[in-house]
């Protein structure tokens, strides 16, 4: 049993990477919120819109995900009440496939999962290395 949940969490914590890479590629390095650059010198962090604790079947899920600097993310994003509004306003139809996707619980494989996130990736890193040459 203990073999299964270290192999499990091992699953996890690459997803997690990896939909961190995407996430902060779709966002640009920058911070949805205040428009901070990795560029400029900030860590950009990936933050969850529905928590992963309370929604674990939608870590994972790129739409519940967006980049926001660390000052916005741990300051502002955990500390307040109004980063949930700000995120509906902002962005409405993320928002709406976040509710529908709420309401389908379906475990997820992970294993299939990292194959098709580590696609994605090397995906990106095809395209960069293109448009550096």
């Amino acid at each position: 049993m203990k073999k299964s949940t270290s192999e499990r969490r091992k699953l996890e914590v690459r997803c997690r990477e990896l939909t961190a890479i995407l996430v902060k590629h779709r966002d640009n390095y920058t911070c949805q919120k205040c428009g901070r650059t990795r560029e400029q010198g900030y860590k950009i962090d990936a933050a969850h819109i529905r928590p992963k604790g309370r929604y674990s079947l939608m870590q994972f899920m790129l739409d519940n995900i967006l980049a926001l600097c660390f000052n916005c993310h741990d300051g502002w994003w955990h500390k307040s009440s109004e980063g949930l509004p700000w995120f509906k306003e902002t962005y409405p139809d993320r928002w709406l496939r976040i509710q529908m996707a709420g309401r389908q619980t379906r475990r997820v494989d992970l294993k299939e999962l990292i194959i098709a996130l580590e696609s994605e990736v090397a995906g990106l890193e095809r395209v960069q290395g293109k448009e550096q040459a």
